[in-house]
């Protein structure tokens, strides 16, 4: 587990895992860093091209690389600035999804994945303990809950069965507040 919950520890973080350092990985980690909750692939990407219309103040320099998507492309570009270098490099769908696999298996974010089948993308620390999830079957939000103490789970499976278990997840889903306050004023009263 990764004790260090700033983005700006996102070279430390990589250097910990023993994963190298690169533009893109900077990039979807400080991203990962900075969100409140879980991010699908498609959030992380949309962040990216957010990054990229916002400008940093003149006069202020930044470690990450600066983000552009050119329009109807499928890759999102990443602008490394150097003396005399004035290509970009893109990073397509694909290259964010091996990114967040390679972090998954080194320990650094946690996939949860929902009730409609979309995997969302989380920050593995000590202040973001493995934790429930809900997910509303209507509008699709996502949204993190309390924690709850595992520890007895291990009491409940392994006696009995023989169980190895290597992994614990809660995902709850249903209606959110608004749908099904929405649901019930399209109900007609009889």
């Amino acid at each position: 587990m990764i004790t260090n919950s700033d983005h700006k520890d996102a070279l430390l973080t990589l250097q910990r895992a023993g994963i190298s350092k690169t533009s893109q990985r900077v990039a979807v980690l400080d991203i990962l860093f900075k969100a409140k909750a879980p991010l699908s692939v498609n959030a992380i990407r949309q962040a990216m091209e957010t990054n990229a219309n916002s400008r940093a103040p003149s006069g202020r320099s930044s470690r990450l690389p600066k983000i552009t998507r050119p329009p109807a492309s499928n890759s999102v570009y990443l602008s490394r600035p150097t003396p005399g270098n004035s290509k970009s490099r893109a990073i397509d769908k694909v290259t964010v999804y091996r990114i967040l696999s390679l972090f998954r298996q080194r320990g650094i974010i946690r996939e949860i994945a929902s009730a409609g089948g979309v995997s969302y993308f989380e920050i593995v620390t000590l202040e973001n303990p493995s934790h429930p999830h809900f997910s509303c079957r209507n509008c699709g939000a996502f949204t993190c809950l309390a924690p709850l103490s595992f520890s007895q789970a291990p009491e409940l499976i392994l006696p009995k069965d023989d169980y190895s278990i290597d992994h614990i997840e809660i995902n709850i889903s249903g209606l959110c507040s608004c749908c099904r306050n929405a649901t019930r004023q399209q109900k007609p009263m009889i």
